[in-house]
C-alpha cells in the first residue's frame, strides 16, 4: 500500500512540464478571480461613497422633467433617462437622471451643491437607494473573505 501511493506522489523534482503549466494556470486563476473581486468591491465602495455623499450632503429641491429617452440594454430590456430642469448654484441647469418621467411631471430630486451637475432623483439617493448600494458591496465582501478563507 504505501509503495502504491509512493508511486502516485512525485517528489518536485520528478515533475513534468504539464505539472507544471497546470499547477501555473491553477494559481494564475486563483489571483485573476482575486483581482476581479478586489476591483468590483474598489468600483462599488466608490459608487457608494458617492451615493452616501450625495444623500447626507446634496441639496434637495424640486426639478421639471423637460423629456425622456430609452436605451435598450441587453441584460435588462429598457434603461430611462429623463432630462430635468432645476435651479442649482444659483443657475437653471439642465440634467440627465434615470428614471422615467412625463413631461412637465415635478421630481425631488438631490444635487451636490459644489457640482450641480451631479444629480438623481431623491427616491435613488433615499434610503433605499443607499440600501441597494451598500447591500451588495456587503454581499460581495462577504463572497471574498470566504474565497479567501478557502485558502488558507
Amino acid at each position: 500500500m504505501v509503495r502504491r501511493l509512493h508511486r502516485r506522489f512525485r517528489p518536485f523534482g520528478t515533475l513534468g512540464a504539464s505539472d507544471i503549466l497546470l499547477g501555473m494556470i491553477v494559481v494564475l486563476s486563483i489571483f485573476m478571480t482575486t483581482a476581479c473581486f478586489i476591483a468590483m468591491i474598489v468600483l462599488m465602495t466608490v459608487n457608494s461613497i458617492s451615493t452616501l455623499e450625495l444623500y447626507f450632503h446634496g441639496v434637495r429641491t424640486t426639478g421639471t422633467a423637460v423629456s425622456s429617452r430609452s436605451v435598450e440594454q441587453s441584460e435588462n430590456g429598457l434603461r430611462y433617462y429623463t432630462e430635468i430642469s432645476f435651479v442649482g448654484g444659483g443657475e437653471r441647469r439642465v440634467e440627465e437622471i434615470v428614471g422615467e418621467y412625463a413631461e412637465g411631471e415635478e421630481i425631488p430630486i438631490v444635487y451636490d451643491p459644489d457640482d450641480p451637475s451631479v444629480v438623481d432623483s431623491e427616491s435613488e439617493v433615499g434610503l433605499g437607494g443607499v440600501l441597494a448600494t451598500v447591500l451588495p458591496e456587503g454581499i460581495i465582501l462577504a463572497l471574498f473573505a470566504l474565497w479567501i478563507g478557502l485558502f488558507r
